[in-house]
C-alpha cells in the first residue's frame, strides 16, 4: 500500500516539490541527457585591438597620405599585432597619456620610414601647404619631401599607437561622427609608425597643439605640456614627413 502511494505522490507531483527522500534518484542515463555547457569565449572571440576606422587611411590612402604607408590586408594586419601580444614577447608601453599605449612590434610589412632629416642638401626640396589628416578636421600648416625627391629607408620597428575604446568613443561624439562598434576589445589602433627605433619618438608640434584645442576639432583634449612641446620642436625641426605629389 504504502509503495503504490509512494508511486502516486512521484507521477502527480513535481520532483522539486518533493521531499528529498521521495525524489527519483538521476541515473547515468539521465546525466547523458544534460545540455553540453556553453564553451567559453576565448581571446580569439574578443581581440585585444581592433583597427580603428582613423588608421585605415593608412592602408587607402596610399598616394597622398604622408605617414607610414601600409600594403597588407588590413584584416590579416590586425591578427598579426594580437598574435605579437598575446606570445607575451611585447609589452604594452605608456603613452603620453592613460587613454594612450605603444605596442613596438618588429617590421613584418617591410614598411620604409615616412621622415628623412633635414640637411643643407635637402632642406630646397620642401614643400609647403595646408592639409588636414581627415575630411573633419581643419587643415593646418604642413611640409613635406616630395617623394620623387627622396629615398626613405626601411624600418626596422612598427609603433603600434593604441588608444581606449572609451577615449575613442568620446572622440568620435564631439565630432558627430557614429557611434564606436560593439566590440568588447579595449583597445583600438590609430596610427602605424615605421621606425628605426623601439621606442616613441615625439610627435609633431601641430598634433600636440591640436590635442590642446580640443575633441571637437580632432585632438584628444590632452592639455598642453610645455617640456614635450619643445622637444617636439627639436626633433621636427631637423625631420620631415615625405609624401607623393597630388
Amino acid at each position: 500500500m504504502a509503495s503504490s502511494v509512494l508511486l502516486r505522490l512521484r507521477r502527480h507531483v513535481p520532483s522539486a516539490r518533493l521531499p528529498a527522500f521521495l525524489r527519483p534518484v538521476s541515473t547515468s542515463d539521465d546525466a547523458d541527457e544534460q545540455p553540453t555547457p556553453k564553451k567559453p569565449k576565448t581571446r580569439a572571440d574578443f581581440p585585444t585591438f581592433l583597427l580603428d576606422s582613423f588608421c585605415l587611411r593608412q592602408f587607402d590612402d596610399q598616394k597622398t597620405f604622408s605617414g607610414t604607408k601600409i600594403d597588407y590586408d588590413p584584416k590579416a594586419f590586425q591578427d598579426k599585432i594580437n598574435a605579437y601580444y598575446e606570445s607575451g614577447e611585447y609589452d604594452l608601453v605608456d603613452g603620453y597619456a592613460p587613454f594612450c599605449k605603444h605596442l613596438f612590434v618588429p617590421n613584418f610589412i617591410n614598411a620604409r620610414i615616412p621622415t628623412i632629416p633635414i640637411t643643407p642638401k635637402s632642406a630646397h626640396l620642401l614643400q609647403t601647404g595646408y592639409l588636414a589628416r581627415v575630411p573633419e578636421e581643419l587643415p593646418v600648416l604642413t611640409r613635406w619631401f616630395p617623394s620623387h625627391s627622396v629615398t626613405p629607408e626601411t624600418a626596422k620597428w612598427l609603433d603600434i599607437v593604441l588608444y581606449s575604446r572609451e577615449q575613442i568613443r568620446l572622440e568620435n561624439e564631439a565630432m558627430g561622427k557614429s557611434v564606436l562598434d560593439e566590440s568588447d576589445a579595449p583597445w583600438r589602433i590609430i596610427s602605424v609608425k615605421a621606425q628605426v627605433v623601439a621606442h616613441e619618438l615625439p610627435m609633431e608640434p601641430m598634433t600636440i597643439l591640436r590635442n590642446a584645442l580640443g575633441k571637437d576639432v580632432g585632438g584628444s583634449g590632452v592639455a598642453l605640456d610645455q617640456d614635450k612641446y619643445l622637444a617636439s620642436v627639436e626633433y621636427w625641426a631637423k625631420h620631415a614627413h615625405i609624401k607623393h605629389s597630388t
